[in-house]
């Protein structure tokens, strides 16, 4: 290589690496940041100042109110909140620690997902946090959460106040949803499965009875089976048993007289201790909606009875929605349970539980 072109070279390298220190120098003072910079400073010292939060994505609307004696979901007919979630989003943006700046380019939102949640295909959530005179705390779009392999002890996510054009890297689990099952208390009943008596299903054109006649038996009997008809699987009958257990909903739709079709289903649910549960569900448009009436029997013991109550005062009048499998249940037809008996065989007595194998 000759003298004067090994020259040229080196001045381009020197000037190259002249540009990179002058653009990082310039990058640092422009955005230098405080060792410990918090997203909202003042946050932490007046988190029980909060009286409401919004969380909004393109989908929908969750707003939580503090009613004085407990957090209620505002658009939901002030249905009780879940205020573990709640206390969880507020320590976690009170804490959210700021570790760079990223674009301030609209065009580049949605690289780290924080474009404004009503833009067409957004996957932003926008999180706002207000005292009760309506002065805002905490108004922001959080946006895609960084890919694993940081170096920081929390997730990092990418975030940017409403109406602010800069965007953020942060470091704090700013995980989440405007799911209303992310927001509500969405277990409503857990009655074990061995307290399960007799489940009654009244469909518009017939009528099931499942049901056992004591504690001590393991299996559910089935009324009311066709002639020339047998259970096909015991395990499948007595799934009737989980009907009550781990009860989860997806939403509720306020405490209204919803005017339920023709086609509803109503469902009796007694417990061995006592306990009565009225249903009346129906599936209309791909959703399950249910609404409950909560009592007892004569027999029911004075705690069983306090059960009841209190459930009643809980869930009594509210329209949810419930998951397909829980509606399933609550509706459910014992055609898939029973299989044809064969000519040579006599049919079982449909009055009596199933033989034991």
């Amino acid at each position: 290589m000759r003298p004067r072109t090994f020259i040229f070279l080196l001045l381009a390298v020197v000037g190259a690496i002249s540009a990179t220190v002058y653009y990082v120098a310039e990058r640092g003072r422009e955005n230098t940041l405080p060792e410990e910079r918090l997203l909202y400073p003042d946050l932490k010292d007046r988190i029980n100042e909060i009286a409401e939060v919004t969380v909004k994505d393109r989908d929908g609307e969750i707003v939580v109110k503090d009613k004085g004696d407990g957090w209620v979901i505002a658009n939901r007919g002030d249905y009780p909140a879940s205020f573990g979630g709640l206390k969880r989003l507020l320590l976690n943006l009170s804490e959210a620690r700021i570790l760079d700046f990223m674009t301030d380019n609209p065009d580049l939102y949605s690289k780290l997902g924080v474009q404004d949640v009503d833009q067409q295909g957004a996957a932003s959530i926008q999180v706002t946090a207000s005292d009760a005179a309506g002065v805002m705390l905490v108004d922001m779009v959080i946006g895609d959460r960084q890919r694993a392999g940081g170096t920081y002890s929390s997730p990092t996510y990418y975030v940017r106040a409403s109406g602010e054009p800069r965007s953020m890297l942060v470091e704090s689990d700013l995980e989440v949803s405007a799911r209303p099952n992310q927001w509500l208390e969405s277990l409503i009943f857990a009655v074990a499965p061995e307290r399960i008596k007799e489940v009654s299903i009244k469909h518009p054109d017939n009528e099931y009875r499942y049901y056992r006649e004591n504690e001590e038996e393991q299996d559910f009997a089935l009324g009311n089976i066709p002639d020339g008809m047998r259970i096909k699987s015991k395990t499948l009958v007595n799934r009737i048993g989980t009907i009550l257990d781990d009860f989860r909903v997806d939403d509720v739709s306020g405490k209204t007289d919803r005017a339920f079709g023709e086609e509803a289903v109503t469902t009796r649910i007694e417990t061995f201790d006592g306990l009565l549960v009225n249903a009346k569900a129906e599936y209309v448009d791909g959703i399950g909606y249910a609404v409950f009436e909560i009592g007892n029997t004569e027999a029911a013991t004075t705690e069983v009875e306090g059960e009841a109550i209190r459930l009643q005062e809980t869930l009594g009048g509210w329209v949810y929605v419930v998951p397909f499998h829980k509606y399933d249940m609550l509706a459910r037809k014992p055609g898939s349970q029973l299989e044809e008996i064969s000519s040579d065989e006599p049919a079982p007595d449909p009055a009596e539980p199933p033989a034991q194998e």
